[in-house]
């Protein structure tokens, strides 16, 4: 039979646990390296990215509650104003959508979704937002409002839906 001393009892007890506390701050130190290029890439690349994507989408919102507003006060003396705070805010978030774009996307489902979001994008602007502001300014009241009232919103909704999941 074997005599182990209690000596060597304790000592090779200790040095398992000296080993186990040093592969697990090992694991610490990976963890915390890993965690911090994962930090990096948030902060460095994906939450500018958001910023103009939220910046495009809140422009638009912006575009489509002046267009209820010019409708709603056609007479109104500041409706010339109203109408260029319109083309800044569509302008603002074409800008800050095409920022978007260049930050770097990823070339599987985010890429398609962008691809999709476009298109959203431009349907918005020219069968909704432009024709509301078209017909306001030609006079044309009921289309106006119909747009304003139906067209918009049901189509700012799917676009903004689409613009969420990027």
């Amino acid at each position: 039979m074997l005599n182990i001393t209690i000596r060597f009892r304790l000592i090779a007890t200790m040095l398992v646990m000296a080993g186990m506390l040093v592969v697990g701050g090992l694991m610490g130190i990976y963890g915390v390296r890993s965690s911090n290029a994962v930090n990096q890439e948030v902060v460095s690349n994906q939450l500018p990215a958001l910023d103009t994507l939220a910046d495009s989408r809140v422009n638009l919102l912006r575009a489509q509650i002046l267009v209820s507003r010019v409708i709603a006060h056609a007479d109104a003396p500041d409706v010339a104003e109203l109408y260029k705070s319109i083309a800044e805010s569509v302008a603002t978030s074409e800008n800050s959508w095409k920022r978007y774009l260049a930050h770097p996307i990823d070339q599987g489902g985010e890429k398609a979704l962008a691809t999709e979001v476009q298109a959203l994008r431009d349907k918005f602007l020219s069968e909704a937002l432009e024709p509301a502001v078209a017909a306001n300014k030609a006079g044309n009241k009921e289309e106006a409002d119909r747009l304003n009232t139906q067209v918009l919103p049901a189509q700012f909704e799917v676009l903004s839906a689409k613009m969420a999941k990027l």
